[in-house]
């Protein structure tokens, strides 16, 4: 029976912390993404949802690219994409603390990017942080491509057909990114399932 547990117990813990990441960063781009949803460029909160594109979008593509990309040039991209879900996490949480202070969230931001690029370089090759990285990519891709998305159709119902169709092209370029990213998060989660079922030595 303890034997039979010990993998149970281990697994509810890989789970535990998948949910735990998605929640994590789900919050932060509800709360932010919403926010950022029918700005345009005049608007005085352009600057702010550029800074979302920008994180939500290398996050998204780096972590693609550690599914898609050789694994010399994918541990790259996974590091890059750790950077950057560090940065919004860091920018987001350390903004809500201290009631949307512009000057706090940006030192949030830059103090997040650091600490993720550290665990990036520390636990490059452990499992559990290719999956934190992957969810964190695979949601962060969406986020990117939702934002993308009603910039592309704002557009073309203004009439402005080409520019509309480079954004819709860029929605549709990120929801593949965010299924490879998804993909593989489900792919280490199986490889760790089956780890914590071998019987010890």
């Amino acid at each position: 029976m303890r034997l039979q547990s010990k993998p149970k117990f281990t697994q509810f813990i890989i789970g535990a912390i998948a949910v735990a990441v998605a929640a994590i960063v789900l919050e932060g781009i509800i709360k932010t993404g919403f926010g950022a949803l029918g700005q345009t460029p005049g608007d005085r909160a352009w600057s702010y949802v550029i800074a979302l594109l920008v994180t939500w979008g290398i996050s998204g593509a780096g972590s693609a690219g550690k599914a898609l990309l050789s694994p010399q040039i994918g541990s790259i991209s996974e590091m890059i994409s750790s950077v950057a879900s560090g940065a919004f996490l860091g920018f987001f949480y350390a903004g809500v603390f201290a009631e949307n202070n512009p000057q706090v969230a940006i030192g949030g931001a830059v103090v997040g990017g650091i600490l993720a690029l550290v665990a990036a370089i520390l636990w490059r090759r452990r499992l559990v942080w290719g999956m934190v990285v992957a969810i964190a990519g695979a949601l962060h891709g969406y986020g990117f491509a939702l934002l993308v998305g009603t910039q592309a159709i704002d557009r073309l119902v203004a009439g402005l057909f080409g520019g509309g169709t480079i954004w819709g092209i860029v929605c549709i370029v990120y929801l593949f990114f965010s299924v490879n990213s998804l993909r593989l998060a489900v792919q280490i989660l199986g490889k760790l399932s089956a780890i914590s079922r071998q019987p010890s030595a």
